[in-house]
């Protein structure tokens, strides 16, 4: 399935933008696109466990949270977008504060839930500041542009490494940074 989004440069489905849309044929409706639409590789927990990505470190906590049902199930329409760090800014926290966040499955879940919005946002969207909601519910995370790159910012802090990852219910982008709430904010330091 696609998710079909649109700003104010035009519509994308995916990540693809449309460069003619509704062009009526016999047999159905045509939308011209500039790129191929990626293929999903497998549900948004599927490409979490992908060796390729160094990402197993959110997996395990996605798990541990209990989280993984939702990001693995394809039976809903609910689509999801994760932003994963990677197993390399898990390891830049103090190890006194992964360990705290190992030993509460709450903390964990508010982390975990931190990182997952209910709906599909590709890189297209990506491209203007705002907020954008959790599943950690009243909690946002801050979307700004790096000034000399025009990169976007995850909190003012975290780049997206890895954008548009098409999974069978979300997309996944991987961060270079853990984004920390303001619930696990005293553990993490």
């Amino acid at each position: 399935s696609s998710g079909i989004n649109a700003n104010n440069q035009g519509y994308y489905f995916n990540q693809a933008f449309v460069v003619k849309g509704e062009i009526q044929a016999s047999n159905g409706v045509i939308y011209l696109i500039e790129e191929v639409l990626s293929v999903p590789e497998g549900t948004v927990l599927q490409i979490l466990g992908n060796p390729d990505y160094n990402i197993s470190m959110f997996l395990n906590y996605v798990n541990k949270a209990h989280l993984n049902g939702i990001l693995g199930s394809t039976t809903s329409r609910a689509r999801y977008t994760v932003f994963a760090p990677t197993n390399a800014a898990f390891m830049a926290l103090p190890e006194a504060a992964r360990h705290s966040l190992e030993r509460s499955t709450t903390y964990l879940r508010y982390l975990v839930q931190y990182h997952i919005h209910s709906g599909t946002i590709h890189s297209p969207s990506l491209a203007k500041d705002g907020s954008i909601s959790t599943m950690h519910g009243g909690h946002y995370i801050g979307l700004t542009h790096d000034g000399s790159t025009g990169e976007p910012l995850l909190n003012n802090i975290a780049h997206v490494n890895i954008a548009d990852i098409e999974g069978d219910n979300g997309v996944v982008h991987v961060i270079s940074h853990v984004l920390i709430p303001s619930t696990v904010a005293n553990i993490v330091g």
